[in-house]
């Protein structure tokens, strides 16, 4: 029974998607019956095990929600204005925090609203709770990826952002996790992507000399 009220409500959710995204009415019948997660990823636990996340999407890329499997147990998030998601282990510690990309409705520096930013959530074995929610990045947002240096077990983030001010182009910008918020750490000139689709590398190239 509580299996298929899990499952129900990923189907729920998945019509939700559907709906508000075509505007169209549609009958429950055409939910599909186990929808697909646009993303998959594993989530290193304190126990030496890992958790299954995935992203379901809707295909205007406008909202979307998270499901993870812990051992027999399967948790779905509510809905929210998603784009994207990766794990990564920030603080070194041996246990993956989870990242979502959300869009912001609130203005920041000179990025327009809605603007991508990176949620930091942990998990509890019974939910996510926010570890950090705050704004965006230092420049407007456009890709990211998790990068782990060789010889470390501390995770960054590598950006591809809007350059600032007057300046054309784009950036790529290399993040540290401090505890609370990303500091940058080197930043380079980089090539705008010609998509905003998530990409996720394991061994990217190292930002360039600090700034």
């Amino acid at each position: 029974m509580v299996r298929a009220s899990r499952s129900s409500r990923r189907r729920a959710l998945a019509l939700a998607l559907a709906l508000g995204s075509t505007g169209a009415r549609l009958a429950r019948a055409d939910a599909p019956a186990e929808p697909r997660p646009s993303r998959t990823a594993q989530l290193a636990l304190a126990d030496g095990h890992a958790a299954r996340v995935e992203l379901y999407v809707a295909p205007d890329g406008e909202r979307g929600f998270v499901t993870i499997r812990d051992s027999s147990r399967v948790w779905t998030s509510p809905l929210y204005p998603l784009w994207g998601l990766w794990t990564a282990d920030l603080d070194g510690d041996g246990i993956d925090e989870l990242l979502l990309g959300v869009r912001s409705t609130t203005r920041g520096g000179d990025a327009n609203a809605p603007s991508r930013t990176v949620w930091v959530m942990g998990w509890d074995g019974r939910g996510l709770y926010p570890i950090w929610r705050g704004s965006g990045l230092a420049r407007p947002l456009l890709a990211l990826r998790v990068h782990t240096p060789d010889g470390t077990r501390r995770a960054e983030l590598l950006a591809r952002e809007r350059a600032s001010g007057s300046a054309r182009g784009c950036v790529e910008t290399l993040y540290r996790w401090t505890g609370f918020g990303f500091r940058a750490r080197a930043r380079r000139p980089a090539t705008c992507p010609s998509s905003y689709v998530q990409t996720t590398v394991d061994r990217p190239a190292r930002a360039g000399a600090k700034e």
